[in-house]
């Protein structure tokens, strides 16, 4: 009986430690398939907006503004421009042209877009707040003396790109900024929390 039983537990023993090392096999697997993309401002050229935006491109020979696919920029730009379902952005600041001709095109489109952004931020020169509600993007805001500081946006509820890069020409070709991008559900979700509940306090 005592054999027998010394015979169990270690065939217990055995199968849960292949059951462990497959375990980890396999989350190694899943999360080396997870995007992961680290961009780094500022970027060295303008980049050129009718490449990135015109359905024709750029048809200048000698176009001297930035067609460089490997740029952050240009990297940044194609996340936005391949959102198929949702943009939920979480912005402090937005006064970049091209990002936000992206994000109007893509809800021209019937991608449904949510931007939460601070108060006071929203009034300034250059914001691209009133000409969202103007196309008809929702827009909410918080009603608070303190900042509503984030810099993230979730694209179709699978990608969230963060970092320090607020949304503006500064951002772009002057600040040393960083975006992370990633698809690791295990990241995204508390950033999709974070927006639906800021979405629904605001």
């Amino acid at each position: 009986q005592f054999r027998l039983n010394k015979w169990l537990l270690v065939q217990i023993g055995a199968v849960s430690t292949i059951t462990v090392i497959i375990y980890r096999l396999v989350k190694k697997q899943r999360q080396a398939e997870y995007t992961k993309n680290v961009l780094f401002f500022p970027d060295s050229h303008i980049p050129c907006r009718k490449y990135l935006l015109s359905p024709i491109g750029c048809t200048k020979n000698d176009c001297r503004l930035s067609h460089n696919e490997k740029s952050s920029f240009i990297k940044l730009m194609r996340y936005i421009l391949n959102a198929q379902k949702s943009l939920k952005l979480c912005m402090f600041s937005i006064t970049c042209d091209e990002l936000a001709q992206a994000v109007t095109t893509k809800y021209r489109q019937g991608v449904v877009v949510k931007v939460v952004t601070d108060t006071e931020y929203m009034n300034l020169n250059g914001s691209k707040m009133h000409g969202f509600l103007k196309q008809g993007i929702e827009i909410r805001h918080d009603r608070s003396s303190y900042l509503m500081h984030h810099k993230f946006v979730v694209i179709d509820e699978k990608i969230v790109v963060t970092g320090s890069f607020n949304w503006t020409h500064a951002a772009v070709v002057g600040n040393t900024e960083n975006v992370l991008v990633t698809n690791n559900p295990e990241i995204v979700r508390p950033y999709l929390n974070e927006f639906t509940n800021l979405w629904e306090k605001y």
